[in-house]
């Protein structure tokens, strides 16, 4: 029960120094999941009263009780991360979908980027092990806009942040192979390789993962980036998206783009690192030069072609 929720203990600030109860040790993967547990127990609750979303808040007691555990002192840095984590795996155990998320499996890669084993998301992330993750950024060469969606509010990784279609490479696919699934399963748009669709540049990023399954644990990935170009936009009303992924869809400009990943806009995606902007504006800007060079000289041939033009400015064209 929750009797005795008003006797918090405060816990030793490092969760190494805590060896786990034995009524954790069965269950806790680390100290600092050894030290929620404790918690847990001394707040009188369970991992399962940690089952609830932003569509299913908690009863009134687990919210005191929450409120306890979270103040400041209560929980080490590794405690909130373990936390977190154990939150998120009671709500998946609850929904039935965390073999789903912990279960998947990725290709792990060494320095040089060549396969050296495959291993268990959840390892994966645990052990901060190298794996792909691919970006595809679809701009329409005509408008030069970039059609951007919103990230479902379910997701781990920046949830309700606009970005483009995005995911991880499981074990045994290929990089591109990825992106046309990706780009056909969040925006319905079917895309060939090499012809619209193109690799970019591929960056490694190191990120520590804010939330979720994996808070606190690192997320180790060689980015591909790719470029899939339009002839014209996709009105955004046809695009028809999965919900899964992404939660809405709209246009912006380049330099809308550009504006609110250099200054960290809270409500777009977190750069995986400095590099990463600078070669996505120059690449997507390459992209609508290359279009727009091409139509002028279209146009400037279909101009002397008419007769509209000089004989002097054809040997210039």
């Amino acid at each position: 029960g929750m009797g005795g929720i008003g006797q918090v203990s405060l816990l030793p600030a490092s969760p190494s120094s805590m060896p786990p109860s034995p009524s954790a040790a069965p269950k806790a993967r680390d100290a600092a999941e050894a030290e929620v547990y404790e918690a847990l127990a001394t707040v009188g609750l369970r991992l399962q009263d940690l089952a609830f979303s932003a569509d299913s808040p908690p009863p009134a007691p687990v919210r005191e009780a929450l409120r306890l555990l979270t103040a400041e002192g209560t929980l080490s840095d590794h405690g909130h991360f373990a936390l977190e984590r154990l939150r998120a795996l009671a709500l998946a155990r609850a929904q039935g979908t965390d073999e789903a998320h912990l279960g998947r499996e990725f290709d792990i890669i060494d320095g040089e980027g060549n396969l050296v084993l495959r291993r268990r998301r959840a390892d994966v992330h645990r052990g901060g092990l190298w794996h792909r993750a691919v970006h595809v950024w679809v701009v329409c060469q005509d408008t030069c806009r970039v059609l951007i969606g919103q990230r479902a509010p379910s997701k781990h990784n920046d949830p309700l942040r606009w970005t483009c279609a995005c995911g991880r490479v499981a074990a045994g696919d290929m990089s591109m192979a990825t992106a046309v699934d990706l780009v056909d399963a969040e925006f319905s748009i079917k895309a060939t390789p090499d012809v619209d669709l193109s690799l970019a540049f591929s960056l490694r990023c190191s990120t520590q993962i804010a939330r979720g399954l994996f808070a606190g644990h690192l997320d180790n990935t060689i980015v591909d980036v790719y470029i899939l170009r339009l002839e014209e936009e996709v009105p955004v009303q046809k695009v028809h998206f999965d919900h899964k992924s992404k939660h809405d869809v709209q246009y912006v400009s380049l330099e809308e783009l550009q504006r609110a990943l250099e200054s960290r806009d809270e409500m777009f995606m977190i750069p995986p690192n400095d590099e990463y902007v600078p070669k996505l504006i120059q690449h997507l800007r390459r992209t609508c030069e290359i279009r727009g060079a091409a139509l002028t000289a279209q146009h400037t041939k279909a101009r002397i072609a008419r007769g509209e033009m000089s004989e002097e400015f054809q040997g210039k064209v």
